[in-house]
């Protein structure tokens, strides 16, 4: 049977007239982007396929770092400045991608504070927080003289900005506040952390990753098709109240 070509008017006629061809006839020009992190060897971790329509006529892999013409359009006399052009666009768009995935496995660290509270007659109630964290899987644990003390009560839930936040409380006897800490382990930090009474570990050193995603759109690529390849999981609710036991709040994502 062959391969098929495309019409005979050629790529280039066809991109020159794609403004028209978009608003009279509906094709729409669709890039699909993906992205994966620890790729097995000799695979891709970025590559794009580019589509007229129902037709792809562009693919690229940043093993190659090259777009190329795909299927019927390779016999098609090219548009040098075309293809370099797309060329540009597409490998920064890999640089975006892979940075974003690098961020995502980094983690962001969570801002902790723990507070104490005045709570019934001789009794005060510690609450360790959690702020502005992701990925969302993290747990808080009390310590009273560097042992197991408990988790309390807790609560966990999503931030505006894709991120996440946490408490856990714990009520202890009046004036033996100074004795309890708050452990805290989660993706972002390095090794797990031990937050005392009132202060804000927050340390500079630690990487805070702001990624402008929405940058990953242009003209001819509708925002969509990079959000739905850096969607961040979906938000799955803790238990709204936990029993006060030896095992610590643990929060996890979606399967």
């Amino acid at each position: 049977m062959g391969v098929p070509r495309p019409r005979s008017w050629g790529l280039g006629f066809l991109l020159f007239l794609l403004p028209t061809l978009r608003a009279d006839s509906h094709l729409s020009l669709l890039y699909h982007l993906t992205a994966v992190s620890a790729p097995p060897p000799g695979t891709p971790a970025f590559w794009a396929s580019g589509w007229l329509g129902p037709q792809q006529y562009l693919s690229y892999n940043n093993l190659r770092a090259q777009a190329e013409p795909y299927g019927a359009w390779v016999w098609e006399n090219q548009v040098s400045w075309y293809w370099e052009k797309e060329t540009t666009d597409l490998r920064t768009k890999e640089g975006l991608f892979l940075e974003a995935l690098k961020a995502l496995g980094d983690g962001e660290p969570p801002s902790m504070r723990l507070k104490a509270r005045p709570g019934s007659p001789g009794f005060s109630v510690l609450t360790c927080s959690a702020f502005s964290f992701y990925p969302p899987e993290l747990q808080l644990r009390f310590l009273r003289n560097g042992l197991a003390a408990g988790s309390g009560e807790g609560d966990f839930g999503p931030n505006g900005d894709g991120s996440f936040h946490a408490w856990s409380s714990l009520t202890v006897k009046s004036g033996d506040e100074h004795h309890y800490r708050c452990l805290v382990q989660h993706a972002g930090l390095p090794q797990p952390l031990t937050v005392e009474l009132g202060e804000v570990p927050l340390s500079d050193d630690i990487p805070r990753f702001w990624l402008p995603f929405i940058l990953l759109g242009s003209d001819h690529l509708p925002p969509h098709c990079c959000w739905s390849s850096l969607s961040l999981p979906a938000f799955h609710p803790a238990a709204a109240s936990l029993i006060e036991s030896d095992q610590p709040l643990t929060v996890e994502s979606p399967p």
